[in-house]
């Protein structure tokens, strides 16, 4: 192997969490195998002709005919296979129902197991191949049910013994109940999740980066708000100082009037005295004169 392939083989599983995918796979099989032993008990009618049949038995072959894998009935060395769903009369439970099940629970179990990855620098191959790692727990325990779900025995009827046995067809359970079904359904899922992770952030209210950001948003316009608050202080404060400088000019003014006036009113004072100061002075001359134009004639 080049050192290529190592590091982008090794890149890969160090990316896809098989322990997790492989745990998920094993909860699916049970998953999908609890719901249709359920459907069993609704029906009627499960012993197959026989009366020790164990309803585990029979929930087990529902459960591979649910995956479309055939069920072998051999009697004396003669086989034959069928579908036990298609084949069954008067279902309780629709008949597409049992296919939906392990449809539906496989695609939500590889979703799940793909939203395991790092969202950062996953895409969405190694989300469908995490999705499909989840084979890794299914496909053991569909070669276990082979066995598991095997049902034997043997009669004596008048002198001959008759063995029978019903069992899934083994080949058919590993590759496409072990196999196709939890890789491709598994992907399925898998890719499933980066449209969701996809839809989550391209929402206003989904995502973690849109959040961040509509924070982030929300700190600017709080800053902005900040920014107009701090501006109509600043405004104010300088309208107040242009209105302080007014009313000091107006002050200023006001006291430049009043001291104009008071000094005009002092100059006039002023005038007024020189004035009098002359006609008291001329009035003085003018008895003075009087008086030597008296002494002369006499």
């Amino acid at each position: 192997m080049s050192r290529r392939a190592q590091q982008s083989t090794g890149g890969l599983l160090d990316r896809i969490p098989i322990g997790r995918a492989a745990g998920l796979g094993a909860a699916a099989y049970v998953a999908v195998y609890a719901v249709t032993y359920l459907f069993v008990e609704l029906q009627e009618d499960t012993d197959f002709g026989s009366t020790d049949v164990s309803q585990m038995d029979v929930a087990g072959w529902f459960f591979y005919s649910a995956h479309f894998v055939d069920i072998k009935l051999t009697q004396n060395d003669q086989t034959s296979t069928e579908n036990i769903i298609s084949e069954a009369a008067d279902l309780t439970v629709p008949e597409p129902i049992w296919y939906i099940v392990p449809v539906v629970i496989l695609v939500a179990i590889g979703l799940v197991a793909a939203m395991g990855l790092d969202e950062r620098s996953a895409s969405a191959q190694d989300a469908a191949l995490s999705g499909a790692a989840v084979v890794a727990g299914y496909l053991p325990l569909a070669v276990v049910g082979t066995f598991l779900f095997k049902y034997e025995t043997e009669q004596s009827f008048l002198g001959q013994t008759i063995s029978t046995s019903i069992t899934p067809d083994t080949a058919m359970a590993v590759g496409l109940a072990g196999v196709a079904y939890p890789v491709v359904l598994g992907a399925v899922g898998g890719f499933l999740s980066t449209l969701v992770a996809d839809t989550g952030t391209s929402r206003p209210g989904g995502g973690r980066q849109r959040g961040g950001r509509g924070r982030q948003g929300g700190h600017q316009q709080g800053g902005r708000q900040g920014g107009h608050q701090q501006g109509g202080r600043q405004g104010g404060h300088q309208q107040g100082g242009r209105q302080g400088g007014q009313q000091q000019r107006g002050r200023q003014q006001g006291g430049h009037q009043q001291g104009g006036r008071q000094g005009g009113q002092q100059n006039r004072g002023r005038q007024q005295g020189s004035q009098q100061n002359r006609g008291g002075q001329g009035s003085q001359q003018e008895r003075g004169q009087s008086d030597d134009d008296r002494l002369s004639r006499k």
